[in-house]
């Protein structure tokens, strides 16, 4: 009974040792909006962001290709990690960055796939992670923020039955051509969120306080972090990042700022 006893121990030991330095995964989503703000003002905002927040990959869209290296070593120096990063090319000239840490995390495949009817390459961006130390692998699925006449007609509909056959976790970060009304809220719903989220394939992280993530958007949310597969029993969180009592506040006449806020959310991985 005692040598029992003993094993009982020695696993329950193992157990809270390896839950106590279980990391969560952090992600943000950020559009940069490239046309009006100025790289100078976002790196350093990126800067003293990397350093406040504990961001593991981040998903910026909406930039100018000579931005790279800005960013990734914005986000370098904040964090203090050695990064990677992942330079596609979205949409019409819509592009995107992903920055991620590269000591945490390995990339197995990055692709933009066409995906159902109506999408076509470039649409989004799909990159598979592993974490090294535990050997879990996960998806990521960029849609960049583009006007809704330049994305696909059947973009939801496309993307809840292309989630449906993964057996993937899968986190997907974008505007996928709806909104959410912060003052109807559940009363009224975008029919595209409705087609997006259809037989709960994919599950909106929704934050606990709701502000507009479109600067020029009062009363809507236009930036989204959703899971699915796997991942939608992931315990998660989501934050909508203030960025500062004028962000936000008169943007025409404070446009070196994005005219987004950033999306924050963390995930316990099963």
């Amino acid at each position: 009974m005692k040598k029992y006893l003993k094993l009982f121990a020695v696993w329950s030991f193992m157990m809270f040792f390896a839950s106590a330095h279980a990391r969560n995964l952090n992600v943000v989503s950020f559009n940069l909006e490239a046309r009006g703000a100025n790289i100078h003002v976002l790196a350093n905002q990126l800067e003293h962001l990397s350093r406040e927040k504990d961001v593991d990959i981040w998903f910026f869209t909406d930039i100018q290709p000579e931005w790279t290296d800005e960013l990734a070593n914005a986000v370098a120096i904040g964090s203090e990690i050695e990064v990677d990063f992942i330079p596609r090319k979205g949409g019409r000239d819509n592009r995107f960055l992903i920055v991620y840490d590269k000591e945490r995390f390995e990339v197995l495949a990055v692709d933009n796939p066409e995906i159902g009817r109506s999408f076509r390459k470039n649409t989004v961006s799909l990159v598979k992670f592993k974490e090294r130390e535990s050997g879990k692998s996960f998806m990521t699925l960029l849609q960049p923020y583009s006007q809704s006449n330049y994305l696909p007609t059947y973009i939801t509909e496309d993307l809840n039955a292309w989630a449906e056959q993964l057996n993937d976790p899968v986190v997907a970060l974008g505007h996928f051509d709806f909104e959410w009304s912060i003052s109807k809220g559940d009363t009224f719903l975008d029919r595209k969120y409705l087609e997006m989220v259809s037989g709960d394939i994919f599950k909106w992280v929704r934050p606990i306080t709701l502000i507009p993530t479109n600067c020029e958007r009062r009363d809507e949310i236009s930036d989204f972090i959703l899971t699915s597969g796997g991942a939608n029993n992931w315990s998660a969180h989501a934050e909508i990042i203030q960025m500062g009592l004028n962000y936000c506040v008169d943007h025409r006449k404070n446009n070196h700022d994005s005219n987004h806020r950033p999306v924050y959310a963390s995930f316990k991985i099963n």
